[in-house]
C-alpha cells in the first residue's frame, strides 16, 4: 500500500476511536511523556496545535507552562517548505494560517532558533520501530530535522505503529516513541 492509502486508512481510523478510548490511550501517551527524562530537563519544546483527530497536545503545552517550559510552534512557508519555530505563551498567540492549519501570529511571537529547542514533540500519521513516520506528506519536518541535534519524539498509540515504512533517503526518523505503553527507544536511534 502506498503512503497516500496508508495516510487516509489511518487518519479514517483514527477519527474513529471512540472517545472515551482516545481520552485513555491520550492520558496515558502523557502520562508517559511527563516521567522521560528528556521532557524534565527539557528548558523548550517544540510542538504542533493538533488537528480534531490527533492527540491534544494543547494539555501538554499547558503542563510545560506550569511548569515553567517554554513552548514553540512552527509557522510554515509553503513555497520554500520550510518551518520556523515561535513562541507561543496562550492561545492568544496562535491564528488560522494555510490550510487551516493553526500557527503563530508572526510579530507578536519570538522566533525560536533551532538549537535552543531541546525537545522536539513530531507530529505524525504512522510510525514503524525505527522512528520512521509518515505525516500529512509536504515533508516539512524532514528538511527541518535535517539539521535538528537535539531530542525528538513522537506520540503514537499502539495503533498507528506498522512493522516498516518504506523510507527515502531524504526521511529523518524519530529518536523516540512514546505509546500507550510506555517510551520506546527506535531502533535508528544512535545518540
Amino acid at each position: 500500500m502506498d503512503k497516500t492509502l496508508l495516510r487516509n486508512h489511518m487518519i479514517n481510523r483514527l477519527k474513529t476511536i471512540p472517545s472515551e478510548e482516545h481520552n485513555q490511550i491520550e492520558s496515558k501517551l502523557f502520562y508517559y511523556l511527563f516521567r522521560t527524562s528528556f521532557w524534565k530537563n527539557a528548558k523548550t519544546i517544540g510542538t504542533t496545535w493538533p488537528k480534531s483527530f490527533e492527540w491534544d497536545t494543547t494539555k501538554l503545552m499547558e503542563t510545560a507552562w506550569l511548569n515553567h517550559k517554554t513552548i514553540c510552534i512552527p509557522k510554515s512557508n509553503f513555497k520554500t517548505k520550510q518551518m520556523e519555530f515561535y513562541q507561543i505563551k496562550s492561545k492568544k498567540d496562535i491564528q488560522v494560517g494555510y490550510a487551516n492549519i493553526m500557527e503563530p501570529k508572526i510579530g507578536t511571537t519570538k522566533k525560536v532558533d533551532r538549537a535552543e529547542i531541546e525537545l522536539l514533540i513530531v507530529p505524525g500519521i504512522i510510525f514503524d520501530p525505527f522512528g520512521y513516520r509518515i505525516g500529512f506528506g509536504g515533508g516539512f519536518y524532514d528538511r527541518y530535522l535535517k539539521n535538528f541535534m537535539n531530542n525528538t519524539v513522537s506520540l503514537a498509540s499502539l495503533k498507528q505503529i506498522i512493522p516498516l515504512i518504506a523510507s527515502e533517503p531524504h526521511d529523518v526518523p524519530v529518536q523516540y516513541l512514546i505509546t500507550e505503553k510506555g517510551c520506546m527507544v527506535t531502533k535508528n536511534n544512535h545518540f
